[in-house]
């Protein structure tokens, strides 16, 4: 009686862990298309930065309406979540350029952060055609 009480307690104690670990790894989450709009600034933060925990860099898109909405990667919101130094390159060149449009893709981070994972760069007159 006392062995199969053992097996009991085993089997509940492991199935406990076992909904635990699902409970906390949830689904995987699809990328979300940001609004598109005019990429307008670029911030990157050096490690000597006291904003270097919050974020390592961020883009700054102008949406219609005008509206500024900040990307960011890395830092504690968005650990994880970085942008390749070739990709923070193309996003420099373009910064202001009203001839190309940004479509920014996010997951969210801590506190609501929109975190950057990818984007897509196009002429306006034809980024709508692009991203579908």
């Amino acid at each position: 009686m006392k062995a199969a009480a053992g097996r009991v307690q085993r089997t509940a104690a492991g199935l406990f862990i076992l909904a635990a670990v699902v409970c906390v790894a949830g689904p995987a989450r699809a990328d979300t298309a940001g609004v598109t709009g005019t990429l307008v600034g670029i911030v990157l933060n050096e490690f000597t930065s006291n904003a270097l925990p919050s974020y390592y860099g961020k883009i700054v898109v102008e949406e219609a309406g005008p509206i500024l909405r900040e990307y960011r990667w890395m830092g504690t919101p968005c650990s994880g979540r970085n942008v390749s130094a070739n990709n923070v390159n193309i996003l420099a060149r373009v910064v202001g350029q009203r001839t190309v449009q940004i479509t920014p893709y996010y997951k969210l981070g801590l506190g609501g952060t929109r975190c950057l994972v990818s984007f897509l760069l196009a002429d306006p007159e034809v980024i709508e055609d692009i991203d579908q």
